[in-house]
C-alpha cells in the first residue's frame, strides 16, 4: 500500500505521512482538520469485515456498511473543532516526472495549497 503525505513546497512544513486507503488486514489511517488552526492529523480506521466481500451480499450493501463503519469510526475520534477531510481534497496524483498538483488545503503554517507526495510502499 501506497503512503503519501501533504507538505507546503513555500514552508516546508510537513503534515502526517499515512497509509490513506484501505488494505486488507491493516485498514488505514483518516486525515483530519483542525478548522481553527488547519493543523492536520491523522486517525485509525482498523481493518474489519465490512471491507471483505461475502457471497451472497450485493455490493451496494458492502459498501453502504462499509461507509458507514467509517464515518462512525472517524466520527468518533475526531476532536471538538476538527473536521474529516475526504480524499478528493487531496489525493492528487501528477503524472511521474512532473510537478505535484496543489491538494484543497490551505498549509498551517503559511496557508499556501499544499502539495502531495508520494513517501513510501508498505
Amino acid at each position: 500500500m501506497f503512503h503519501r503525505q501533504p507538505y507546503c513546497g513555500k514552508c516546508g512544513y510537513e503534515g502526517p505521512d499515512f497509509m490513506w486507503m484501505w488494505h486488507h488486514m491493516w485498514g488505514f489511517r483518516a486525515l483530519v482538520q483542525d478548522l481553527a488552526t488547519l493543523e492536520l492529523r491523522t486517525v485509525e480506521v482498523p481493518d474489519d469485515e465490512v471491507f471483505y466481500r461475502r457471497e451472497g451480499q450485493p455490493e451496494a450493501e458492502r459498501e453502504r456498511k462499509r461507509d458507514a463503519y467509517v464515518a462512525a469510526t472517524i466520527a468518533g475520534q475526531l476532536r471538538d473543532g476538527e473536521r474529516h477531510v475526504p480524499h478528493q481534497e487531496f489525493a492528487r496524483f501528477a503524472p511521474e516526472g512532473e510537478e505535484q498538483l496543489p491538494t484543497d488545503l490551505p498549509c498551517p503554517q503559511c496557508r499556501s495549497l499544499l502539495l502531495w507526495r508520494h513517501t513510501g510502499i508498505s
